[in-house]
């Protein structure tokens, strides 16, 4: 296997692994997980074997590319979801995924491989009190994303593609379940009615930064949306549980019909 690259983030002094990155010999990327331990929130869920996205070059099309998300369970459940994308080609950007983790403090999400070259977001020593949202971006290898007002932003070069690492900060702690969100396409001749076919279609076009920031800042509140609705579960305070439930409206008010094509997966620690 090439070299990776991971990116990291610092929680209580030390570098914890978010995902990494190989580059193949023919230009496709690969994208590992440090993933939760379960899929879904059930503790008796099936634990993750693996957990990868891979994202082609797709030389045969002279406009999209494929991407792919494999999930294996310890059970030998396999689940592969894909989604075409004409952004690296055409010049926008696409968002692979979206991903509020568990509580990284766990030992589990510990870096320790000093072989790889390192990426931190946020800088050093961030607030592990508040709970991390990040977004991974692709767009062709000329592309620019550039720097945005209240945002990490990471621009890492590859041969065939430029790979955007949006970050924040809700202000919720974080728990020790976390969410991750992608969108899934198909071709428009796999059938359906025209309006579906041009959902789909649109769905495959490639968006400027601004509309990239849209994304993230809907996905953030679904998943901000989530992180309320697991905390909520768990406080007795009623004026804390005032405070979510307000928190939940708000969030519901500014998404309105957005993220409604979505996928939410849970992970749990």
């Amino acid at each position: 296997m090439a070299e990776r690259t991971e990116f990291v983030v610092e929680v209580n002094g030390r570098d914890r692994s978010l995902f990494s990155v190989a580059e193949r010999p023919n230009g496709d990327l690969l994208i590992f997980f440090e993933h939760a331990e379960r899929f879904g929130y059930d503790a008796c869920g099936s634990e993750i074997r693996t957990q990868k996205y891979s994202v082609h070059v797709s030389p045969n099309s002279a406009e999209f590319s494929t991407l792919k998300q494999t999930l294996l369970l310890q059970d030998d459940t396999e689940t592969t979801t894909s989604a075409l994308t004409d952004a690296p080609k055409k010049g926008g950007f696409f968002v692979v995924f979206s991903r509020r983790p568990p509580d990284l403090a766990s030992d589990r999400y510990l870096s320790n491989d000093d072989k790889h070259t390192k990426i931190r977001l946020g800088g050093s020593g961030v607030d592990a009190n508040l709970a991390l949202v990040y977004c991974v971006a692709i767009g062709g290898a000329k592309s620019s994303f550039g720097p945005k007002p209240n945002m990490g932003v990471i621009e890492y070069k590859f041969a065939n593609f430029t790979l955007v690492v949006l970050s924040h900060y809700l202000t919720l702690p974080p728990h020790r379940n976390g969410d991750l969100l992608h969108v899934m396409t198909a071709p428009p001749q796999l059938g359906g009615s025209a309006d579906e076919q041009t959902m789909l279609r649109n769905l495959m076009r490639g968006k400027d930064a601004s509309g990239i920031l849209d994304d993230f800042n809907s996905h953030s509140l679904l998943l901000a949306n989530s992180l309320a609705h697991h905390l909520l579960k768990e406080i007795e305070d009623p004026a804390l549980k005032k405070h979510l439930l307000t928190f939940i409206d708000n969030t519901v008010e500014q998404l309105g019909d957005a993220g409604t094509l979505v996928i939410i997966r849970s992970d749990s620690p």
